[in-house]
């Protein structure tokens, strides 16, 4: 099976290279260092998860999460912030934003590698439970086009018997 590609994102290598070494047993792990590299990226490869650093020049992580989040084949994978931001508002800016996960650094490795799992099992049963519900429908929608035209074919074989309409 191949491994789920990872984003991540950040103005430093040495956030780069520890994620990259934190991550790269259970994912692939692709880098940009801005926010514009991100996003040609994005274009190239089918990301599972961004983990980007909020503070970058040029597009910021905030800016970022938000083109995601606004692109409509973008807008499913989920973004984790990471940021030395520690206000109250600046975690609610990266939630309002979309953000699925905001982490203050310094972060624990493992708790960011929980998070990384957890998010993307969750999404895989959100996205496992949407296939069966179609499949479902569409099940249950042929099952009623069976119905009705088995009914159209009864009623205009015997639309002409004159008992018809007599209850017998």
């Amino acid at each position: 099976m191949e491994k789920q590609i990872i984003l991540v994102v950040d103005d430093e290598k040495l956030v780069i290279e520890l994620l990259t070494d934190l991550l790269e047993t259970d994912f692939e792990i692709i880098a940009a260092d801005n926010g514009e590299q991100a996003i040609q990226q994005l274009k190239k490869y089918p990301v599972s998860m961004v983990i980007s650093d909020v503070a970058m020049p040029g597009i910021d992580g905030y800016e970022l999460c938000g083109f995601i989040k606004r692109t409509g084949s973008l807008s499913h994978i989920p973004v984790i912030l990471l940021t030395a931001k520690t206000e109250l508002e600046s975690k609610i800016q990266g939630l309002h934003g979309g953000a699925d996960v905001y982490l203050e650094k310094p972060f624990s490795p493992d708790f960011l590698k929980a998070q990384v799992i957890s998010t993307l099992q969750n999404r895989t049963r959100v996205q496992d439970y949407l296939i069966l519900e179609k499949q479902t429908s569409e099940a249950e929608e042929n099952g009623e086009k069976s119905f009705i035209s088995q009914l159209h074919l009864i009623i205009d074989e015997y639309i002409t018997d004159p008992l018809l309409g007599l209850g017998f």
